[in-house]
């Protein structure tokens, strides 16, 4: 009688980013030397990944819940002979979104205004995380006088006469 036994360990199998192209080769040996055959048959596979037939995990893995995350998801596959025999296996794979935002353009020159103008100039970022909300602070240097910088990214106010040098500002976006 045809046995199948996996070659790969149960439990973990890795951690891995969002957004990236993962492949890992899932392995198990028939005592017969007869092809198998892998499927997904419970649990949860992380979004953007699939088993292919000759089992290989495979995919663009997704997290959608917010940044600063890492999302397990416990699987189990089968492998199967041609004459029917099986044996299933549960594995977890982890992925993780902590990435930071892409701030467009970089917030270190932004414009320049004359004294007494109205600046209104909103920051962007790009962050692979759909459901990621972006809260914006000053972590470095000063915004000229008489304008507001917002917690939405929004830089604003009618710029005072400016005496002496003002100093660069560093923005971040601090995903909730």
């Amino acid at each position: 009688m045809s046995l199948i036994s996996w070659l790969t360990p149960r439990g973990v199998l890795d951690t891995v980013s969002e957004n990236t192209f993962y492949s890992y080769q899932l392995q198990a040996v028939d005592s017969d030397e007869q092809p198998l055959f892998y499927s997904f048959i419970s649990g949860n596979l992380p979004g953007g990944m699939y088993v292919t037939i000759n089992g290989e995990l495979r995919g663009i893995p997704t997290v959608l819940s917010s940044v600063n995350q890492v999302s397990t998801s416990t699987f189990t596959i089968r492998a199967t002979n041609p004459i029917g025999n099986v044996a299933d296996r549960t594995f977890s794979i982890s992925v993780s979104n902590i990435n930071g935002p892409l701030i467009l353009p970089k917030p270190n020159l932004i414009g320049a205004w004359f004294d007494g103008t109205f600046l209104d100039y909103t920051f962007t970022a790009i962050n692979d995380n759909p459901n990621a909300t972006a809260t914006w602070s000053i972590i470095q240097g000063t915004i000229p006088p008489g304008t507001t910088f917002t917690s939405d990214g929004r830089l604003f106010g009618f710029v005072d006469i400016i005496a002496a040098k003002c100093g660069s500002t560093g923005v971040r976006s601090s995903p909730n």
